[in-house]
């Protein structure tokens, strides 16, 4: 049952997630994981979606979100006045799909990471998943460009080019940053380039996440894949949205754990 927005005490960590696709498909396993590290309560507020984009309004299957940058969830997080902040920023190439230019990409990926910073966040990135995209021929390209984005002209020689100039692009925003990059292992992906695999979830996220800190808490146990958190997390409505050009809004957070952990999605 949904709690009123500031309920718990201002000292809980704070855990931001922003990404699209890769971060929906984990979320079960990247909150447990993220709760795990927090040590108790905390506020977790999640930015996903499938096909989402940091800078622009997208739309999939008669859903579309605002860009996490323009959603709500930077003013809920001032208002959440908390303790420790940690943030894992992942999915980045997405916005390369919609041909949006490396340098726009780039723009919108330094604006999260100033804004995290400016909450005093230890921030994590992921790196694309550049070995498994560097081995990905024109067939299977033009095979998932038609199944994820069949309205988009990206082709196989842009991909290519885009996705090369947005990963130098994301490793110097880093360094000058001091944000940490975690490298996307090739192994951890399979006939489909750019969603890790299921039996790599746990191992994948456990690794990105351990970049939050030295001294962050190790899980004591591995999460266990529970169908019914999972499918709970992803039915769960985000502050805002249209659905088959309906607007509907929903009161965050729109979860809370046993221990008082609120979750929110925007």
């Amino acid at each position: 049952m949904p709690a009123a927005d500031g309920q718990a005490g201002s000292t809980r960590s704070r855990i931001v997630l922003l990404g699209a696709s890769n971060l929906t498909l984990g979320v079960s396993t990247i909150t447990q994981l993220a709760h795990a590290r927090a040590g108790g309560p905390c506020a977790i507020h999640i930015a996903l979606g499938h096909g989402r984009s940091y800078g622009q309004w997208s739309s999939v299957l008669g859903r579309r979100l605002p860009g996490i940058l323009e959603c709500d969830l930077w003013s809920a997080i001032e208002k959440d006045d908390g303790g420790p902040t940690y943030a894992l920023i992942t999915d980045v190439g997405n916005d390369i799909a919609y041909c949006v230019e490396p340098e726009t990409i780039g723009r919108w990926l330094a604006e999260a990471v100033s804004r995290l910073r400016a909450m005093n966040a230890s921030i994590v990135m992921t790196a694309l998943p550049i070995e498994s995209l560097r081995g990905l021929g024109r067939r299977r390209f033009d095979l998932f460009r038609r199944l994820y984005f069949p309205s988009r002209p990206l082709t196989w020689e842009m991909m290519r080019e885009r996705v090369e100039a947005l990963d130098a692009m994301m490793r110097s925003i880093a360094h000058c940053s001091g944000v940490a990059i975690a490298e996307q292992s090739g192994a951890w992906y399979g006939f489909d380039p750019i969603h890790l695999r299921m039996r790599h979830w746990t191992t994948a996220w456990s690794r990105v996440l351990a970049l939050w800190s030295p001294d962050a808490r190790e899980p004591a146990a591995k999460p266990r894949t529970r169908p019914l958190r999972w499918t709970s997390l992803l039915a769960a409505t985000p502050a805002e949205r249209i659905l088959w050009g309906m607007e509907q809004s929903a009161r965050q957070p729109v979860r809370v754990l046993r221990d008082g952990t609120t979750v929110s999605f925007y």
